[in-house]
């Protein structure tokens, strides 16, 4: 996600962000601490890690035949300032049945993911911090869109988040203990101009 406007709105609630009239613009919003930001497009590398990650997950979801989903730009509120706060991670998987047509946000993610980009990096971190607080979240990973790189954080079973990520590196293998699947860094940026031969 990148951060390209802030919006001169009065500030707002979660609940009349999700339901305002007032036209945004086209693009993707979020709400930081009552302020709407505008979410510039995606660089083309950025779209195929992303795509290419929720083909990889979801295939694997489909393949063992269990109640979890993968959704692309999903709404959520983090539990810190969740009043003034709706974030939209790149990728998101969840359990349990699918939402409601009137749903707008996912209540229990499992699994965050963000795509890194050198200009949305401070709002990655930023997202990345305020998702941890959400209690269903048991893992978050963050995939550099600039090179062959992951960063993957696991909640402890004491319910603390480690003070710092596993690092992943080109050759590596990035594990997405919830889901029970192991992917390799190379199979993640396959199509992009990063593409690499796993060692």
């Amino acid at each position: 996600m990148i951060a390209i406007a802030k919006h001169d709105t009065p500030p707002m609630t979660a609940e009349q962000f999700l339901s305002s009239p007032v036209d945004l613009g086209p693009g993707k919003h979020v709400l930081i601490d009552g302020v709407i930001y505008s979410m510039a497009p995606a660089s083309p590398t950025h779209a195929l890690i992303q795509a290419e990650l929720a083909r990889l997950i979801g295939n694997h979801l489909r393949e063992r035949n269990v109640p979890y989903r993968v959704m692309t730009e999903a709404g959520m509120q983090p539990r810190v300032r969740a009043k003034t706060n709706v974030r939209i991670p790149d990728l998101t998987i969840t359990c349990g049945p699918p939402p409601g047509p009137k749903d707008r946000l996912v209540e229990a993610p499992l699994i965050i993911i963000e795509v890194l980009s050198p200009s949305n990096s401070d709002m990655t971190e930023a997202s990345i911090q305020a998702c941890a607080s959400i209690p269903s979240v048991m893992e978050m990973l963050i995939v550099d869109s600039t090179r062959v790189f992951a960063e993957r954080w696991h909640r402890e079973a004491s319910g603390a988040w480690p003070r710092e990520p596993e690092t992943i590196t080109a050759g590596g293998k990035v594990m997405l203990a919830s889901i029970s699947l192991e992917l390799g860094l190379a199979d993640i940026y396959a199509d992009t101009h990063l593409s690499v031969t796993p060692e």
